[in-house]
């Protein structure tokens, strides 16, 4: 058997090498089709799929506005609400209902707050209606010099 020698292979492993070869180069072929052929089945789902992603985007988007806006709206109406009943009361028109104070939340809380307050302040204003009469009446009767005179006085205010 002859000698192959540094660097030489034997005709019979040269030709393994070269079929070894050839079918590697028929394997990677396969591979880089498949490989393509995937890319180009990947481009048409995508494709596929994109107007559909966008309409649930799209329809997400529209859910957490319109929740947003509902929220937003909870909040401002029963605040404005009870911004023009104070501002009412404010200007004196006292016999107004003072709105959401049935409500379970901060809202409802200073409803509550608000006509305590408001019923604080008309119960000092009838204490110093009441001061202000009994003052005036006072006096009037002072100067009453003996009962007859006191009786004529409180008679004659009582005609009025």
């Amino acid at each position: 058997m002859p000698s192959a020698g540094p660097g030489r292979l034997a005709p019979a492993a040269r030709d393994s090498v070269l079929l070894l070869s050839q079918q590697l180069d028929r394997i990677g072929e396969a591979a880089s089709a498949e490989i393509q052929a995937m890319q180009a089945l990947a481009a048409e789902v995508h494709e596929g799929q994109r107007p559909a992603a966008m309409y649930l985007f799209l329809a997400c988007l529209a859910l957490f506005l319109g929740s947003t806006w509902t929220l937003a709206q909870s909040i401002t109406r029963p605040l404005r609400r009870l911004g023009g009943s104070i501002t009412s009361q404010a200007q004196g028109q006292l016999a107004q209902v003072i709105p959401c104070q049935d409500q379970q939340n901060e809202i409802g809380e200073i409803g509550r707050s608000v006509a305590t307050l408001m019923n604080a302040d008309q119960g000092m204003a009838a204490q110093r209606w009441i001061r202000t009469n009994i003052a005036a009446i006072s006096g009037e009767l002072r100067p009453a010099a003996s009962f007859t005179d006191l009786s004529q006085k409180l008679m004659a205010g009582s005609d009025q």
